[in-house]
């Protein structure tokens, strides 16, 4: 029996007590979606730290291969909005993977002006992905009307847990429905700048990106972090403030 109370924890990580663990930012965006954060930046955070990250750009890979290919701790991933407007976050075991998906599958079937959503459905994006090994998690569920999307809350493994950008009623929808439903979790800053890196995050005793998304899908992982105590304004804020001074450099 899984006590989801010791291994979800809603409070600011303190790094210290989980060092001995394999770390990672679950859900993070760059300057190649709708991020503030440069590639460099997030090097050189994930490089001081020894804390991983997935890289998870809007429906765009260039972020996390970039990053991956820099010399970063690495889980590679993308962000997809899909016809009926949920986003699902997609973790792949290797880049070379993620690339052969997003080349094949993705990037000629993006649709709206700035090409924002994949015009599938739910059920026909689950198709696809089955032809690939990569793990699928509900992005921050909370935000949705969880009874509306019954039928994906249920097919789906994985779900967020913890997404600093969002509040911590929603959270704790999503951790509830985790519970009654026995599923596996994630957590993620859900960061646009870097300034939001590592507030939330998902650690596990485990040697390497296999065995770190094997420990997710068992439900042998752990997560701890916190929402942003700023609201939106706040937080566009910090963005336009990271945008601008990567215009200046």
């Amino acid at each position: 029996m899984i006590n989801y109370s010791e291994r979800i924890k809603f409070k600011k990580p303190v790094f210290s007590e989980i060092k001995n663990f394999n770390i990672f930012d679950m859900h993070f965006h760059t300057v190649y979606s709708d991020g503030a954060s440069k590639i460099k930046d997030i090097v050189k955070i994930t490089k001081k730290t020894d804390i991983g990250v997935a890289i998870t750009d809007h429906n765009k890979i260039k972020g996390s291969l970039k990053a991956e290919a820099s010399g970063a701790k690495v889980i590679p991933g993308i962000e997809i909005k899909l016809k009926n407007g949920i986003d699902i976050l997609c973790y792949f075991y290797d880049s070379a993977e993620l690339k052969e998906f997003y080349t094949k599958e993705i990037k000629n079937k993006l649709k709206g002006i700035f090409y924002t959503r994949l015009d599938f459905e739910y059920d026909e994006f689950l198709d696809i992905c089955e032809k690939y090994n990569c793990l699928l998690s509900f992005a921050h569920p909370g935000k949705y009307d969880l009874l509306k999307y019954k039928e994906i809350v249920n097919s789906i493994e994985v779900l967020e847990v913890i997404n600093s950008g969002i509040s911590r009623k929603k959270n704790m929808e999503a951790f509830n429905r985790i519970r009654k439903q026995k599923k596996s979790f994630t957590a993620g800053s859900d960061g646009h700048s870097i300034y939001e890196f590592g507030n939330a995050v998902v650690y596990s005793d485990s040697s390497d990106t296999q065995e770190f998304l094997e420990k997710i899908e068992k439900r042998k992982n752990y997560a701890v972090g916190k929402e942003l105590r700023f609201g939106m304004k706040q937080r566009l804020f910090y963005n336009i403030k990271n945008r601008f001074s990567t215009i200046l450099k």
